[in-house]
Formats: C-alpha cells, sequence, structure tokens
C-alpha cells in the first residue's frame, strides 16, 4: 500500500495520533505557518526526521497528490483486524459498500471520526483502497478511525449482530428518518 501522506491536517493528525510508524517528513522551503510549527515540534519530539525540500521535489513525490508544501513517508497503511470493532462496550461502526471514490472514502471517514464511529468495515471488492488520497481527503481521520476490510459484507454484519449490535440500514426514500433512531448502543 501507498505510504505517502500528503497535507498539512493529515500529516499533522497522523503524527498527532501516533497510529501510524512515521518515517521522515518533507516540507518545501518557503512554507511557515503556526501549523507547521506545531507539526515541527511533534517530529522532533518523535525523533522524525525533516528533510527541508523545493517544492519540485515534492511535486515529484506525491506524483499528482495535492500537498500544501508538506509530505509524510510513512511506514505501510494498514486494515484494522475485525476484533478492533469490539473493544469498547458500545461500538459505533459504519458499513460501507461499493464506495469506490477515494474522496467519498475520505469524507466518511471524517464524518465518521466527527460522529464518535469506532470502525468502519469495507468489503475486499468494490471499494476504495487505503491510499494518499483517501488519507488527504479523510483530512487526519484516518489516524483515528479504524478500517476493516471483510471478504463478505453479509457474514461481517451477521456477526456483528451475534456480538449484540443492533443493524441499521440508511436509505434516502425511507418513511423514517435516519435521525430518529437512538444510536446510544452498540449499533
Amino acid at each position: 500500500m501507498d505510504n505517502r501522506i500528503c497535507g498539512v491536517h493529515a500529516v499533522f493528525e497522523a503524527l498527532a495520533s501516533r497510529r501510524l510508524p512515521i518515517e521522515r517528513i518533507h516540507i518545501a522551503r518557503e512554507v511557515h505557518s503556526q501549523k507547521l510549527k506545531e507539526i515541527l515540534d511533534l517530529a522532533r519530539d518523535q525523533g522524525i526526521p525533516v528533510r527541508k525540500e523545493e517544492r519540485a521535489v515534492l511535486d515529484r513525490l506525491a506524483e499528482g497528490g495535492v500537498h500544501q508544501g508538506i509530505m509524510a513517508i510513512s511506514g505501510a497503511m494498514s486494515y484494522a483486524d475485525f476484533g478492533v470493532l469490539f473493544k469498547t462496550d458500545k461500538p459505533i461502526v459504519v458499513v460501507l459498500d461499493g464506495v469506490e471514490d477515494p474522496h467519498n472514502l475520505g469524507a466518511v471517514m471524517r464524518t465518521a471520526e466527527a460522529s464518535c464511529v469506532t470502525g468502519i468495515v469495507v468489503p475486499e471488492r468494490h471499494s476504495a483502497p487505503l491510499s494518499p488520497t483517501v488519507v488527504k481527503a479523510a483530512a487526519g481521520a484516518s489516524a483515528y478511525v479504524p478500517i476493516v476490510r471483510v471478504t463478505n459484507l453479509v457474514n461481517a454484519i451477521d456477526e456483528m449482530k451475534e456480538r449484540g449490535l443492533w443493524i441499521v440500514g440508511v436509505d434516502p426514500g425511507a418513511p423514517q428518518d435516519w435521525t430518529a433512531f437512538d444510536y446510544r448502543g452498540p449499533v
């Protein structure tokens, strides 16, 4: 899997969460901001090397990705194990099927993190893979919301039901509004 994390917010959250092993950070020489200072402080505290580069070097490394003058190279980004979904008493899990656009997956991750979702389940097929585009679109949420990839969504949902989770289907044409459901239990 690709290990480039592009953009100010994505790099900051990757460092702040300490969930990904960051190998090094590349920063464009002309970039200066308060957030950059915070990133540099985190990198120094964690012993992560920082390389100041010409913007052209970052452009080449990003391979067309929008880097905002900063990029981190991490160890391999990987999917979480299914068991991570049940590490809390009241898990809130989002199950996605057919989300193949990496920007959409990143947007769902942002919303999920803001909504205290404890994990996202995606199928092996017909799902956007974890990529720099997903990480960038997630604006840092990928550092906090575990993504679990399963072979069979139906079997995964059945196992979640067996472990006490309520299964709620969302349909834009449903007669009941999705906000009317009580999400305070394991869902």
